[in-house]
């Protein structure tokens, strides 16, 4: 959607990161709204897990959005690398997604894009989310909504609510927070990498493939609390992020349904 360049400026000593939309017939319109956007969320969030707003310019003369540069990598580096996490990692990043969203969700954003590129984690460990030009805001105009914009999100992981192009539902982010969970568990995505709209509706129907199914050793709990948050209806799934914070840090207070026991996949007749 943009491209980035490194700007200084007197008074402050170090790279501020330079963001500037690509413009030309074929970048979509959706990418001017979602830029369009993103200054606005940004402006009003106050989140260690967030980056800082510093400035932007008019979308009409000079655009641009200019933030705090923040130190890291993408998760989605680690993965394309082949890294194996281990269980306790998983639920270490896990919790610290949770606890980024509830700090938007306690600011009445969503960011709707969740996704490892948009993951930052640097050598501490810190996370940082990044990209919000698909979120949305409770007390700000929805752009993409107004213009009757699909502008959903990443195919992988985004909700079922999403799909039917339901913007304003929280749980969207839970529902991100398993597939990447998901992922970095398994090394597979659970709904895959669909191309097409009628790909992206398996997600309001289909159960994912077990993970204990494919790695053993994944606890029964922590199955149940994956597959909770990838239910195609919002209302099954963990209702807040700090519920699911709760869950992956006290797993001992986590109460077991059929989804902890899944280790096969579901027949042609389940799923029809």
């Amino acid at each position: 959607m943009a491209s980035l360049f490194s700007a200084t400026k007197e008074g402050i000593d170090v790279p501020i990161p330079l963001k500037i939309p690509r413009v030309g017939r074929d970048q979509p319109v959706e990418s001017l709204i979602g830029f369009e956007t993103e200054p606005t969320i940004l402006r009003s969030l106050k989140s260690p897990y967030v980056p800082k707003y510093l400035d932007s310019g008019n979308m009409a003369t000079r655009p641009y959005i200019a933030t705090e540069r923040v130190e890291g990598r993408p998760l989605e580096d680690c993965i394309k690398e082949g890294k194996v996490f281990s269980i306790d990692e998983v639920v270490r990043i896990g919790a610290d997604l949770t606890q980024a969203v509830q700090s938007l969700r306690s600011q009445d954003a969503i960011h709707l894009d969740i996704k490892p590129e948009n993951i930052l984690i640097d050598e501490k460990e810190k996370l940082t989310l990044i990209d919000f030009g698909l979120s949305h805001h409770a007390r700000y105009p929805d752009l993409l909504a107004e213009e009757m914009r699909k502008g959903i999100g990443s195919a992988p992981c985004i909700s079922s609510e999403q799909v039917a192009r339901i913007r304003s539902n929280s749980r969207s982010d839970i529902f991100s927070i398993g597939v990447i969970m998901y992922e970095l568990l398994t090394g597979e995505l659970p709904f895959g990498n669909p191309q097409s709209m009628s790909g992206l509706r398996r997600r309001m129907w289909a159960e994912p493939f077990p993970l204990r199914a494919i790695r053993r050793e994944i606890p029964r709990w922590l199955q149940e609390a994956v597959l909770r948050c990838l239910e195609p209806r919002a209302a099954d799934r963990y209702q807040s992020a700090a519920r699911l914070r709760q869950v992956l840090r006290n797993p001992e207070g986590v109460t077991l349904t059929e989804r902890a026991d899944r280790v096969e996949p579901p027949s042609f007749w389940e799923n029809l």
